[in-house]
């Protein structure tokens, strides 16, 4: 199974990373927080925890049978003190790889396209 922790929801994905990510079977949305750039660190640590009981609670949902991974993408100083978590307990987490395409379309506003390549595992 596959959390999705991230801005995309699954619906929006290309046919390409919908593909890649039914390789980790079922494919679960979990919206990500609005992180407060204003906040300090107690204040991700504890976004952190939240997020983790929530994926515990899904975890649990769907029986511990299966190999759960956690597609988790970001601020990243949430997602960092989210994946120190979930390594602790063993909870495989995964990130999307991209090809960026920018270009300056003819009012001269930069343009930048990000295509899906795979999802990389991160240890």
């Amino acid at each position: 199974m596959l959390i999705n922790l991230s801005n995309h929801p699954s619906a929006l994905w290309s046919d390409k990373q919908l593909i890649a990510a039914h390789a980790f079977g079922d494919i679960i949305d979990l919206k990500f927080p609005s992180v407060d750039p204003n906040k300090g660190s107690k204040y991700i640590d504890r976004l952190a925890c939240e997020y983790f009981k929530r994926i515990e609670a899904l975890i649990a949902d769907v029986g511990v049978s299966q190999t759960i991974y956690v597609h988790l993408m970001g601020e990243f100083s949430f997602c960092f003190t989210l994946f120190q978590l979930l390594k602790k307990h063993e909870i495989r987490c995964v990130v999307s790889t991209s090809n960026r395409v920018s270009y300056t379309d003819e009012s001269n506003q930069k343009i930048s396209e990000f295509n899906f390549v795979r999802f990389r595992e991160i240890i």
